[in-house]
């Protein structure tokens, strides 16, 4: 699998994540969940290894948000936490950002 672009539904979600903070939107345990697993991503050094790790599936990341805010399904949603961990662990592999072209999508 040759690696050349961030998949777009990390671009589409790191794009809102960024969106929403600039706007004093985005949610602390959002930001918390995120960081959390963007660390876990750390151990992968790789981008198409990353991407590979994604397409596996992200059951990991969804036990870290339940263990971290049992009660709060709100906090579970994958879109904007792993997604957004994912890109984060792509740019600091790759350098790349998110083209400012990317429509918004709030």
């Amino acid at each position: 699998m040759a690696v050349d672009r961030m998949p777009a539904q990390w671009r589409r979600a790191l794009g809102r994540w960024e969106r929403w903070k600039s706007r004093g939107r985005l949610k602390p345990e959002f930001e918390e969940l995120t960081y959390v697993m963007l660390e876990k991503l750390r151990e992968v050094n790789d981008p198409q290894e990353l991407i590979k790790k994604y397409y596996l599936g992200n059951y990991w990341a969804l036990r870290i948000a339940r263990k971290m805010y049992p009660d709060r399904e709100d906090l579970w949603d994958m879109g904007m936490t792993a997604d957004v961990a994912y890109a984060m662990r792509y740019q600091e592999l790759t350098g790349e950002s998110i083209a400012e072209d990317e429509p918004e999508e709030d």
